[in-house]
């Protein structure tokens, strides 16, 4: 099961995980206004924005 992790910045770190057989991946986290993006040859996940929802919650926004 290949693993990623990386740290941020001070205080916060994110790791994606791929389950199956497959090659290493190498994922890309970017922080920006719109929130945590993380890109891989297979999708691009948005977990933002930082202030979250009308409930305070943050939206995961999947692209494929």
């Amino acid at each position: 099961m290949p693993r990623f992790r990386k740290r941020l910045d001070e205080g916060s770190a994110t790791s994606a995980v791929r389950y199956g057989p497959g090659e290493p991946f190498a994922p890309v986290f970017d922080r920006t206004e719109q929130g945590l993006t993380v890109r891989t040859e297979a999708f691009t996940a948005t977990i933002g924005p930082p202030a979250g929802d009308t409930n305070g919650e943050p939206a995961l926004t999947l692209h494929g």
